[in-house]
């Protein structure tokens, strides 16, 4: 081998260790770009979920944000559209695969949230993308349990005098109805005494009180597979 081909093998190596450190830095770059991208779309995401605005966030679903991401408090896309009741959002993102069980860092699912906010629509819509009622939040509540809690505030304030009737039959037949819709979720439970209390509620005077202590205890006894 002459002098001169040493050389130039010397000068190929290091040409060659000089470009695989410059692809090397540009493949860290085009990752660490891609990681920032994938942030900005979720912020995005979630920001367009906040503002109910389902098609810019069908428009970030389509760019690779995940259904299922979340903010730094753990609540997902699905936690913030069901606590807003935005039920065209929900209905959106379960469709792009939401995940309807999923966790805040409160031990939340959406379903506790809707049953939180009364809303029978997400309620529905979760229940029939399989979220699960029995699921229980940091401090050991289920949905159904948030539920019977609101109820038995309603049955205090009531008793108390410090609520109209007519927004005693709204809550109580959104109760009803939030109780039917897990209940039919599985086949071996009957809803026929509670459709039944749904229509007498419509009554010109009611048992309110009596109303409430029956569906009290159907919400204690209720068993759901």
């Amino acid at each position: 081998m002459s002098h001169s081909d040493s050389e130039i093998n010397k000068t190929k190596g290091e040409l060659n260790k000089k470009l695989h450190v410059e692809l090397k830095a540009k493949n860290l770059l085009s990752s660490h770009y891609a990681v920032l991208l994938k942030r900005r779309i979720k912020s995005r995401l979630l920001g367009a979920v906040s503002r109910n605005n389902t098609e810019a966030v069908d428009t970030y679903l389509a760019l690779g944000a995940s259904p299922d991401c979340s903010d730094n408090q753990g609540r997902s896309a699905l936690h913030i559209a069901a606590s807003k009741g935005y039920s065209d959002v929900v209905k959106l993102l379960l469709e792009r695969g939401a995940n309807p069980n999923q966790r805040d860092r409160l031990c939340n699912t959406p379903l506790h949230l809707a049953a939180c906010t009364h809303n029978l629509s997400i309620i529905s819509l979760l229940l029939k993308a399989g979220a699960d009622a029995r699921k229980l939040d940091l401090y050991g509540k289920s949905p159904l349990q948030l539920a019977e809690s609101k109820l038995q505030l309603l049955q205090r304030s009531w008793r108390a005098g410090s609520i109209e009737m007519i927004q005693v039959r709204a809550e109580l037949q959104l109760i009803v109805d939030i109780l039917i819709s897990v209940l039919e979720q599985s086949p071996e439970n009957n809803v026929d005494d509670l459709q039944m209390m749904k229509l007498s509620l419509n009554a010109e005077a009611p048992d309110v009180d009596d109303q409430m202590s029956k569906l009290l205890r159907e919400l204690q006894g209720v068993k759901i597979s």
